[in-house]
């Protein structure tokens, strides 16, 4: 697997074995794998960028990853596809990086709470849709994507689900997601009857060279 896929799966990974181990690990350990899990993204996706700004070629590749078609419906077929260029990259950094130190700061402050080990999974959850949003190589994924960081945002902003504020904001959330998903699924249709296509460097660089794996 190309190192850019571990750097958008593995604060999943991170998530579901700490999430399927709550209550057999420590709660430092489990929240350590979070902490690390993201900390190892943020390096790699600063390594990438750092290799991407020294090429000395007169045109930077634009990388695409395919894991394979996660379905077809007739003339439709979507495939399991990752875009990585230079917005993506850049984003990359921020995202892994601001995570990280989200991580570090909760690994601190919510210490003493007795859910500290879940609260810091659902963290990598929502770094990894972030990611995965931001690298998606077509429509359907990104939206994917939308919707696990509006999922994990409910999670997190009702963490504390006794407090009837945060039920509140929580549900404030959900519905400000749902207002994104109903305009985010119009473009798509839209795009996808005029141009009848998904993928997304098909409309970023329909003259450029990429490099597909």
């Amino acid at each position: 697997m190309a190192y850019e896929l571990i750097i958008v799966f593995l604060p999943f990974l991170a998530f579901l074995f700490v999430f399927s181990h709550l209550q057999l690990l420590p709660p430092k350990i489990a929240s350590l794998i979070c902490l690390i899990s993201v900390g190892l993204s943020a390096i790699l996706s600063w390594i990438h960028i750092y290799k991407y700004l020294q090429c000395k070629s007169s045109f930077k590749l634009i990388y695409e990853y395919s894991i394979g078609t996660w379905f077809s419906v007739g003339p439709l077929k979507i495939d399991a596809i990752f875009l990585f260029d230079a917005l993506t990259l850049t984003m990359l950094v921020i995202i892994t990086t601001i995570s990280f130190l989200v991580h570090l700061y909760s690994f601190d402050y919510m210490l003493e709470d007795p859910e500290f080990p879940l609260f810091m999974s659902y963290l990598s959850l929502f770094t990894f849709f972030m990611i995965f949003f931001v690298s998606s190589g077509n429509f359907v994924l990104m939206f994917l994507g939308w919707e696990g960081v509006g999922l994990s945002s409910y999670l997190l902003i009702n963490f504390w689900h006794t407090r009837l504020n945060a039920n509140k904001s929580a549900i404030k959330a959900i519905i400000v997601n749902k207002v994104g998903d109903i305009c985010l699924m119009f473009a798509m249709c839209c795009l996808f009857f005029f141009f009848s296509l998904f993928r997304l460097y098909y409309y970023f660089y329909p003259c450029s060279s990429f490099a597909t794996n």
